[in-house]
């Protein structure tokens, strides 16, 4: 089929890309753009026993549905949908060198797109109690399940299952979990706070398909830890702080990317490994 598609567009049948992991894309406004319109559900509660002082425990349920989404189509895509012969309308956004036929640029403007659903639930723990006069301990956790994450392109047309994949071409991704714990000790000015971030492992999806272990060879990234540490001081309306990011030198995990070699979005605070901040600021 996409042999067919390409030699009716004069592309011969050996045609390789010589930029196989780039192609230039042109991404911008456009004038055309309508609106989105969506719905939103949220469904929870806070549980705050009064037999646990400081305890308070709260669970929520949440769903999203997206109309007319602002977008842009993702590069892979296009093409997928120009060769294949899916939609040839996005040919016309494809320019070609007419001697070589190499892709010269694809056209990915914003567009009002089918459409998005997703939906997921939260739950919160956070526990203060005091050790002593001068010490407190301050405990936190945030868990977020992604349940459903559906898209859709064109109007009318499939509805794509991204939960818990991984868009390697197009810089975005669903995992299934995420946590967010922290410990906080207080006493008097003084502060410590160690927070442990986890994003959970996805599978690699070229916004079309996913990919496996012998269409891919690496196509999954496996769930990831990080962890900070903070050392706080308040001074009347003052407060300093300083702290390692990223404690142990996490390396972001390897994605397929042009140009990084990982996922910036997902995994850019690990870009940088260990770095270390300073910072004040004062309250008004």
């Amino acid at each position: 089929m996409v042999a067919a598609s390409c030699a009716r567009q004069g592309i011969p049948a050996n045609f390789t890309m010589v930029t196989a992991g780039q192609v230039p894309t042109l991404q911008g406004g456009n004038g055309a753009l309508k609106p989105e319109t969506g719905r939103t559900y949220t469904f929870g509660t806070v549980l705050t026993p009064h037999w646990v002082p400081g305890l308070s425990l709260s669970a929520e349920y949440w769903h999203y549905t997206v109309k007319n989404m602002i977008s842009a189509i993702g590069t892979q895509y296009l093409l997928d949908q120009c060769y294949t012969g899916a939609n040839t309308g996005y040919c016309s956004g494809i320019i070609r060198n007419n001697q070589n036929q190499q892709i010269q640029t694809a056209s990915a403007l914003y567009e009002n797109l089918g459409g998005m659903r997703t939906g997921g639930l939260d739950l919160d723990l956070d526990y203060t109690f005091r050790i002593t006069r001068h010490d407190r301990l301050s405990l936190s956790n945030n868990f977020q399940q992604l349940i459903s994450y559906q898209q859709q392109y064109v109007p009318g047309g499939q509805w794509f299952n991204y939960d818990g994949r991984l868009l390697y071409n197009n810089n975005s991704g669903q995992p299934r979990v995420r946590n967010y714990t922290t410990a906080t000790w207080r006493h008097d000015a003084f502060s410590f706070t160690y927070m442990m971030n986890y994003t959970g492992g996805m599978v690699w999806n070229d916004q079309s398909v996913d990919l496996t272990k012998d269409t891919g060879g690496r196509y999954k990234t496996p769930g990831i830890f990080s962890h900070d540490i903070t050392l706080g001081y308040q001074l009347n309306r003052w407060s300093f702080q300083a702290g390692v990011r990223n404690l142990f030198d996490k390396k972001p995990p390897y994605v397929v990317d042009g140009a990084t070699n990982t996922n910036v979005y997902q995994y850019g605070s690990l870009i940088m490994g260990r770095n270390v901040f300073l910072q004040a600021g004062v309250n008004f």
